[in-house]
């Protein structure tokens, strides 16, 4: 099903310097062509000078004395948590809206807009996909398609590829202190990534990403937000 191949791809915004490709406007439009064969967080962030480097937590390094392995380093503890949700917003009237569970080792699901006026629930266990349409599951094989795709983006490879990388200092996201950073990233037809810059948020104290705004250099999605719960325990199940 076309519709499941396409929800697959949006997990390359699960890791946290990966969120900038073209896969996210991929989604909508395959979502938008309806069912195959008929079936079928706002953070409020008040600035700190970024004129010279914070302090970090204790036992850590000091924020800005090397912003790309300060990335990198949130990038790879964030895809070792055991759990997170991730809210993905386009932004624009009718864009794209997505909510991302993960529960290790390898559980996923995707609650995605209304389709034709249908509720729209991806779940992957396994090798197995289950999507929902309205109120009804089916299930079909997901193969590798959620593993491949993250481990390629977070990749020493892919992760030596972000340039410009500045410290931007110290903002309160929800009232948690987070160090700030932005970098840029360039195309890559190979993983069907649209150059990008970016912004992220990382907690000062548990060094994880907390929000990433990305604006794109081309293509028909403009800009995205993703915020991050890496505190709410998530289950998922077998829904069939």
């Amino acid at each position: 099903m076309k519709n499941l191949r396409t929800f697959s791809l949006v997990l390359l915004v699960l890791a946290s310097v990966g969120l900038g490709c073209s896969t996210i406007s991929k989604l909508r439009s395959g979502i938008e062509e309806g069912p195959a064969n008929g079936t079928g967080t706002a953070s409020n962030s008040n600035s700190a000078s970024p004129s010279s480097p914070a302090e970090s937590e204790p036992g850590s390094v000091t924020a800005g004395t090397d912003p790309k392995a300060e990335i990198v380093a949130a990038s790879k503890k964030f895809i070792s948590l055991p759990f997170f949700t991730a809210k993905v917003d386009s932004g624009a009237e009718n864009g794209l809206k997505l909510t991302i569970e993960y529960q290790a080792p390898d559980r996923y699901r995707i609650v995605g807009p209304v389709v034709h006026g249908l509720s729209s629930e991806v779940i992957y266990i396994g090798g197995d996909a289950y999507m929902k349409l309205g109120s009804k599951w089916e299930k079909s094989p997901a193969g590798n398609a959620m593993k491949s795709p993250m481990q390629e983006i977070i990749s020493e490879k892919s992760l030596a590829k972000l340039s410009d990388v500045k410290y931007e200092g110290t903002e309160t996201l929800d009232g948690t202190r987070a160090f700030k950073y932005s970098y840029e990233n360039p195309e890559d037809p190979s993983m069907q990534m649209m150059a990008y810059s970016s912004t992220i948020w990382i907690n000062a104290a548990s060094g994880l990403p907390m929000k990433i705004k990305v604006n794109y250099k081309g293509g028909e999605l403009k800009a995205a937000t993703i915020d991050y719960d890496t505190n709410t325990p998530v289950t998922i199940d077998k829904p069939i």
